[in-house]
């Protein structure tokens, strides 16, 4: 009964700690943003899997009604979360707020989870408040409204800890080598589930981090390898892993290397969003001023980049005990890790890393350099569990102080972070309604539109059907899916028919059953159609890298239920023998 009770105690003061972080989510109304579209696109990725699109690509609404695939591009992971809680509550706002909040407290546990495998149960409390409470998982919410970032916060931690068990069961010293393979391959299956879900996770939640993250990975698998007594099966399962955490994702992934130049994504690449405008000022990661403002050139921008007072000041202290470490080697190799993983992410963000951005060109496409505070923020909290062990080592009650002592300050400095600017008068309906969607929202972010598509000036110009207005069009019946459009009429004169639909390839056009040739227009497409009465019927029909991407995922979905079938079988056996 003990046991569990100190088993339990750990996650429930953890789960109580990070409640203080999205406690503020829960105040009437929303808070501004800067990326101010949340609520919208959870609404819109809900309509869509109400209309039976899965997985969701095309929106209806947004785009100025025109619709736009947002869902191909832009990480869809917390949406689909989003939108099975409107199918709970009913209710877009209340959705978004939880939404956002499973992010901090699954950021949290899985930190946890982390720090408990390295350091042990007290241990593994540090690294989680200290991720927790990182100042930039505070900007990233209350000021940048990046909700993608803050999913990948969830699953950094799951790829470190797939990876890092993987790393110590084929490295076992107590397996005999007549059962060597066999039993790696059991213990291992798991843990190589959890790895490759947990790099899924980061793909599907925020691709850029999943972008940044993979040199880190794949850095970090080679030296793990390096230092493995077997190799081959190290490298074996750390691949599986990296391989089936791509291969998961690939329904999304395809498609945005393929798809992409059918829309205007690539505008965002320079302009306010160049790389080299947004470098961060090195006294700037230990004290710059709190605002809701934007990233600006120079050392005077209207957000912080601070890293953490604690974090920092925990991660010298493991730099300063690291040459102490050498008999231990676990912690030293932890330790050495961790704190060059945190140097490479600082340098990233400096000036003088601006010759490695010029030549690796596609890291413009991360745009702001600081987005490496994710991995400061990640490999500081490491450290921080780094000094807890050794403290615990050497007397389990100064760990214990220590502690104690650690999680009080990370409350005292951090907690005021945690809280909007202000809060904004908004209900669900008015948050979800015909205006907000097709016009406020759409002007925000309308990079998935095609490439040229001249935008509509004023509201009263926004399509109201499907069809474009026409005197020669008598309207029978329309009937509007996401996915499948029809509508009925009388055309009294031959001609293109004009449709307020953006541009897409996987669009196609039926009349009475027979595809029509879709046209690309500057404001939608058209369809030449004789005089006389057209059942017109629009299809959303996957292109072929949504298909090849739908099929690899399935695969690989189906490679991973029998990873876990090998694992509880096994189990299972071991039991019944």
């Amino acid at each position: 009964m003990k046991n569990k009770i100190l088993t339990i105690l750990p996650i429930f003061l953890i789960l109580i700690l990070s409640t203080f972080t999205i406690i503020p989510l829960f105040h009437s109304g929303f808070f501004p943003m800067h990326d101010n579209t949340q609520i919208q696109r959870v609404y819109e990725m809900f309509k869509s899997l109400r209309d039976g699109m899965f997985p969701v690509r095309w929106v209806n609404d947004l785009g100025y009604g025109y619709g736009y695939p947002i869902f191909n591009f832009y990480a869809p992971l917390a949406y689909y979360v989003g939108a099975f809680f409107v199918f709970v509550f009913s209710n877009s706002l209340l959705a978004t707020k939880v939404m956002i909040g499973i992010s901090f407290v699954g950021s949290s546990i899985t930190m946890y989870l982390l720090g408990k495998s390295i350091f042990g149960k007290i241990g593994g409390i540090i690294p989680s408040l200290l991720y927790s409470f990182a100042p930039y998982h505070a900007v990233d919410l209350y000021v940048r409204g990046d909700i993608g970032e803050l999913w990948a916060y969830i699953f950094l931690p799951l790829v470190a800890l797939g990876f890092y068990r993987i790393y110590t069961l084929t490295n076992n010293k107590n397996e005999s080598k007549k059962s060597l393979k066999l039993n790696l391959l059991i213990s291992n299956s798991i843990w190589i589930v959890i790895a490759s879900v947990g790099f899924c996770g980061v793909i599907l939640s925020h691709n850029l981090s999943a972008f940044m993250l993979a040199p880190f990975l794949l850095i970090g698998i080679l030296i793990a390898s390096f230092f493995s007594k077997n190799k081959y099966q190290t490298v074996l399962y750390f691949m599986i892993a990296f391989v089936l955490g791509i291969g998961l994702s690939t329904f999304y992934t395809l498609p945005v290397f393929f798809e992409m130049k059918y829309t205007n994504v690539l505008s965002q690449i320079g302009g306010g969003a160049n790389f080299r405008d947004h470098f961060v000022c090195i006294n700037q990661l230990w004290q710059s001023n709190w605002g809701f403002g934007g990233s600006a050139k120079g050392c005077v921008d209207g957000f912080s980049f601070m890293i953490g007072k604690i974090n920092l000041l925990l991660s010298l202290l493991a730099l300063i005990i690291l040459p102490f470490l050498r008999r231990d080697k676990k912690l030293f190799v932890i330790d050495l890790g961790a704190f060059m993983g945190l140097a490479v992410s600082i340098f990233l963000m400096l000036p003088i890393s601006k010759d490695i951005w010029e030549t690796i060109k596609p890291m413009s496409f991360i745009q702001y350099p600081w987005r490496y505070l994710i991995f400061v923020s990640f490999f500081s909290s490491i450290l921080g569990g780094v000094i807890i062990a050794v403290l615990s080592k050497i007397n389990k009650k100064i760990g214990l102080i220590f502690c104690s002592l650690t999680i009080l300050a990370i409350l005292i400095l951090s907690i005021k972070y945690f809280q909007p600017q202000t809060y904004l008068k908004i209900s669900n309906t008015q948050a979800i309604s015909k205006s907000m969607l097709s016009w406020t929202i759409s002007k925000i972010s309308d990079e998935y539109m095609p490439v040229g598509f001249e935008k509509p000036k004023i509201e009263s110009n926004l399509p109201t059907s499907l069809i474009k207005s026409n005197d020669f069009i008598k309207i029978q019946s329309e009937n509007i899916k996401t996915q499948d459009k029809n509508i009925q009429f009388n055309l009294e004169k031959a001609g293109f028919v004009g449709l307020n639909l953006a541009y897409f390839p996987a669009w196609h056009v039926f009349d009475n059953g027979s595809e029509l040739p879709l046209k690309i227009t500057k404001n939608g497409t058209e369809v030449y159609l004789s005089r006389g009465f057209h059942n017109l019927n629009v299809v959303y029909e996957s292109t072929t890298p949504e298909n090849v991407g739908n099929i690899i995922s399935l695969t690989s979905l189906f490679i991973l239920i029998l990873g876990i079938i090998w694992k509880v079988t096994k189990k299972y056996d071991k039991k019944g023998a």
